[in-house]
């Protein structure tokens, strides 16, 4: 019986053969020739959930020899998704992962060996090989149950803290990583008893008016591990109340004491001027609000045209009622504009919502500067029977001063009478007339010196009347001589009334002898 023998292979199969062995650097391996790809035929840990202590190492376990250096190149840990560091070694077909940090309880781990190991012929995996495990005893998410203060609401305690209550205990490192506070009062935290609530207690002050947003992210883990399944979030806002505070009324002061019923505002709505007016130079000034309002910076939201200077008392806490006392007196017959601005802040951070405006003006009866108005001169001395006097207004600027009844070279003793508008209440100060009055003459025309000052019992003849004015007589000593000039008479703005009140401005009259 003939045996036939084998032809050599060629034509078709021979191309189809020869394209098979090509692959190899192509396509996975598994399929070359027909061999059985790469399998892991077994692994450490197996059980889906396990205890930290009973994991040193892992293990996979291939189904034959593999490329050492690709294997080990494949094969990774992860914990909760990252990737850990760790050594290798080798028992047979086992490849062992000792991790460079233990497993840890309360985590999520994953085998993972990836396609690319392969034996070293260059047969590979046929897929991914991947197992999950875990060292958490439980695998329930926590919850937050509640949050104090709770979403929107307000806060009027000052340093009241936020409590966050979980549905069980928490791991505490993870919820301080994961707990914040915008804007940051910088605070303390703290956790009960059973772990489940934590409160965080602010170092200074929630701001009254400021919204505060507060997060908790899903960081926030369990004693398992299990962690939050989303972020919590919340905001609350400072202070009690919404009711904005109002400026209710504005009142001039004495010694700290409101008087009277209170300024007028001007009303935004019209075009008249409303004008306060018989204030006087030395009160105060007192603002009343709705409600107690900050201390803190309220100059700031007082506005005084033109400028004056004064404190704010009382200092410290909030009130509903603040005196601006001053440190100087307003100028009398001075237009001033008071404006309160919106802004200011009560307990619960509301603000005033509008600018107040208030016009003053200065001219009180009682602080009305003392100005001399007339001035009156007895121009013959030596006649006691017939006394004449030449009247000069404060407009009579270079009129003649008769000296023709003084005898050149001779000392002579005359008077000035001088009529002093003063305020309601005030008399004449005669110390305050002699340091403040002068005459001054020019190319040695005359030497004229006060000598005495009288603003009451006066020798006669009297003083005339003068309606709405007081006399005051400056008696001088008179050296008349044959040159011609310019007499001054002077009254500085020093002068002061018995009241204190002071000359806004200087009195000089210049009279041609």
């Amino acid at each position: 019986m003939a045996v036939p023998l084998r032809k050599p292979i060629g034509g078709r199969l021979f191309m189809a053969a020869r394209a098979a062995a090509l692959c190899a650097g192509v396509c996975s391996c598994s399929l070359i020739l027909g061999l059985q790809p790469l399998e892991i035929t077994n692994w450490y840990p197996r059980n889906a959930r396990i205890a930290a202590s009973a994991v040193s190492d892992i293990w996979v376990e291939f189904s034959t020899g593999v490329d050492a250096t690709k294997a080990e190149q494949a094969l990774s840990l992860s914990e909760n998704g990252a990737p850990m560091a760790g050594s290798y070694s080798w028992r047979g077909n086992r490849l062992v992962l000792t991790p460079a940090r233990p497993v840890s309880p309360g985590n999520d781990y994953e085998i993972a060996v990836v396609s690319t190991a392969e034996t070293k012929e260059g047969n590979s995996l046929a897929k991914d090989f991947r197992f999950a495990f875990t060292t958490k005893t439980e695998s329930g998410r926590p919850t937050v149950l509640s949050t104090q203060p709770a979403d929107g609401s307000r806060v009027a305690i000052p340093l009241s803290p936020i409590v966050v209550s979980f549905s069980e205990p928490i791991d505490q490192a993870s919820f301080i990583a994961a707990f914040s506070v915008s804007p940051d009062p910088g605070g303390t935290l703290s956790f009960d008893v059973t772990g489940a609530i934590a409160s965080f207690t602010p170092l200074s002050a929630w701001i009254p008016g400021t919204e505060y947003n507060v997060v908790i992210s899903e960081a926030v883990k369990d004693l398992s591990g299990n962690r939050l399944p989303a972020a919590v979030r919340f905001r609350f806002t400072a202070g009690a109340e919404e009711v904005r505070p109002t400026l209710v009324a504005v009142r001039p002061t004495v010694s700290g004491v409101p008087q009277g019923a209170g300024l007028t505002p001007e009303d935004p709505g019209d075009s008249i001027l409303q004008v306060n007016t018989g204030f006087e130079t030395t009160w105060g000034i007192e603002l009343q609000f709705s409600e107690p309002v900050s201390r803190e910076n309220i100059e700031s939201f007082i506005d005084l045209q033109p400028g004056w200077s004064f404190q704010i008392d009382p200092a410290g806490a909030p009130r509903d009622r603040f005196v601006l006392v001053p440190e100087e007196r307003f100028i009398w017959g001075t237009f001033y504009c008071l404006t309160i601005k919106r802004g200011v802040l009560d307990t619960s951070g509301n603000a005033s919502a509008t600018d107040a405006i208030y016009s003053i003006r200065a001219d009180g009866p009682a602080t009305k500067p003392p100005r001399v108005e007339v001035v009156r001169f007895r121009t013959n001395p030596a006649d006691s029977v017939s006394p004449a006097c030449d009247q000069y207004a404060t407009q009579d600027s270079f009129a003649n001063l008769n000296l023709s009844n003084f005898t050149p070279g001779v000392d002579e003793v005359s008077y000035f009478d001088l009529y002093l508008s003063l305020a309601d209440g005030a008399a004449a100060d005669p110390f305050s007339i002699m340091h403040s009055f002068s005459v001054a003459a020019t190319n040695g025309a005359a030497l004229i010196s006060p000598v005495a000052v009288a603003a009451t019992s006066f020798p006669d003849p009297q003083p005339a009347t003068i309606t709405g004015l007081t006399p005051v007589r400056v008696s001088v000593n008179i050296t008349n001589t044959t040159n011609s000039g310019v007499v001054t008479l002077a009254v500085s703005n020093s002068l002061t009334d018995t009241a204190g009140n002071r000359a806004a401005t200087a009195f000089s009259l210049p009279l041609l002898k």
